[in-house]
């Protein structure tokens, strides 16, 4: 499957595997500052990969930790923004303004609470691919998670 960032943006269908994964939770200080902390769940030999089986159809993430395969994410996206210049190339779907994403589940990851998925991103850079998703827990306006994913190219 063909998986420049512009065709992803696109909506065609695609398959990533990420050899890094981390997540942070990050609380809100002020409107200019937040505070990262790194929540401890996943081993070093996680995994992830992001899937779009077919053209136009719903995007899945899954987690790969200790044999076991998780689906941690499930979403449609409707319109993604694409952007590119020398030193970056990205796609982003959020919910903001009407947003691109739809059709949302949970994240589903041990110590992290159930939130909708407010913004997924992808971009080139500095010979990686890097992969955010950012989920906020239902109730929960103090802070955030921010899933991210990233391997060499």
């Amino acid at each position: 499957m063909d998986y420049s960032l512009e065709n992803i943006g696109k909506g065609k269908g695609f398959f990533l595997d990420f050899d890094k994964v981390w997540i942070d939770k990050c609380f809100y200080i002020n409107r200019n500052e937040e505070k990262v902390e790194k929540v401890n769940v996943l081993t070093n030999s996680a995994k992830t990969t992001i899937v779009r089986f077919m053209d136009n159809d719903f995007i899945k993430v899954d987690l790969h930790q200790f044999g076991l395969v998780v689906e941690i994410a499930s979403f449609d996206v409707s319109k993604f923004t694409y952007f590119k210049n020398d030193k970056i190339e990205l796609v982003q779907a959020d919910n903001s303004y009407g947003g691109g994403l739809s059709g949302l589940t949970p994240a589903r990851i041990p110590q992290m609470e159930f939130g909708k998925i407010n913004m997924f991103q992808m971009s080139k850079q500095q010979n990686q691919l890097v992969a955010f998703l950012i989920t906020n827990p239902d109730g929960v306006n103090d802070y955030y998670y921010r899933i991210g994913m990233s391997k060499d190219i």
